[in-house]
Order: structure tokens, then C-alpha cells, then sequence
């Protein structure tokens, strides 16, 4: 029972941490469609740029933050699937 709260808790963290990056990603991309809304080809580079310089750091910070207060779920050592 504790390996199943253990996953469900994980679980939630998990889709919370989705949430925060996602709407991170329309926050800071959406001014750029805006900004570029007749050159399609500037819109997609600077949105990589961005992507690469600022939103793949913030979630990994944003990763670490939350699994910094998660427990690590690890497998029993004397699993009856290792038995077999």
C-alpha cells in the first residue's frame, strides 16, 4: 500500500509540474507570436532560441524544485518477480 500512495503522490507532483511548465511555455511564447505574426520563419527561430536559453533551464529547476520534496520509490530487494 505504501509503493501505491508513494506512486500516487508522484503522480500529482508530476501533473502539477506539467501545469506551471506548460503555462510558463504559452506566457513567454505567445508575446513572440504576437511579435511575429507575419514572419513565420523568425516566430519558429526565436521560439527555439527562447526554448534553448530560457525554457528547458526553468524546467529543469522547476523538476528539481518538486522532486526535492518527493521521496525516491524504489523496488523491494526480495520481489517475488525477481524469483522467477
Amino acid at each position: 500500500m505504501d509503493k501505491y500512495l508513494a506512486y500516487w503522490k508522484r503522480g500529482w507532483w508530476a501533473w502539477l509540474l506539467m501545469l506551471c511548465a506548460n503555462i510558463l511555455l504559452a506566457i513567454l511564447i505567445f508575446p513572440l507570436a504576437m511579435a511575429f505574426r507575419g514572419n513565420e520563419n523568425i516566430y519558429w527561430l526565436s521560439a527555439a532560441v527562447m526554448w534553448f536559453v530560457i525554457v528547458a533551464p526553468l524546467w529543469g529547476w522547476l523538476f528539481e524544485y518538486f522532486a526535492a520534496g518527493s521521496t525516491r520509490i524504489v523496488e523491494p530487494k526480495n520481489s517475488s518477480a525477481n524469483d522467477a
